[in-house]
């Protein structure tokens, strides 16, 4: 029969030990990465309701309306002279350019930021022609607005992903529905 020493006992002792420190530490790392995931996920839903605000659509409506008519230099003009609208009307740019940067540095959930914020952001850009590319030409600043410009076309592309993996779905599925399948 085998019998254990006290020596032995403690040398079993301390692998349960570190058996218990690896998985703690296991645990504490998956902890922190749910975290950290559902804090990005949760900043995501959180500027989604912020652009689905009732103050923001007016905003937004505003800020297109005032491209449509507008220049950059009459709105430069304007902000010269230290005009509210003029101020207010780059609230919703910076505040697109605000989520892009945290976007493009991972800080939030690409996937639900390209399904809530995607589609309008693409239309918000192009309906910012006026203000980027004069805006550019004018400071010099070739870097102005890119992380919202970089934003777009990644949550295009996603988009266009998405919609091709639920075609492809949609496909299977009526040949699996199909007579004689």
């Amino acid at each position: 029969m085998f019998a254990l020493t006290l020596h032995a006992w403690s040398d079993v002792a301390q692998l349960v030990i570190a058996g218990a420190a690896i998985l703690a530490l296991v645990g504490a790392t998956v902890q922190i990465l749910l975290t950290r995931s559902l804090a990005r996920r949760s900043l995501s839903y959180s500027y989604a309701d912020r652009f689905n605000e009732p103050s923001m659509a007016i905003r937004i409506a505003k800020y297109q309306r005032y491209w449509d008519t507008h220049t950059y230099d009459q709105w430069y003009a304007s902000a010269a002279v230290h005009d509210v609208t003029a101020q207010a009307i780059l609230i919703v740019p910076n505040l697109i350019e605000e989520v892009a940067t945290a976007y493009n540095r991972k800080l939030l959930d690409r996937n639900v930021a390209a399904m809530y914020l995607g589609s309008g952001i693409a239309v918000l850009w192009h309906s910012s022609a006026p203000l980027v590319t004069e805006a550019r030409a004018a400071t010099g600043d070739e870097w102005l607005y890119y992380e919202w410009q970089t934003m777009m076309a990644d949550t295009q592309e996603r988009l266009m992903r998405e919609q091709h993996r639920i075609e492809r779905k949609l496909k299977f599925k009526a040949r699996m529905w199909a007579p004689g399948y």
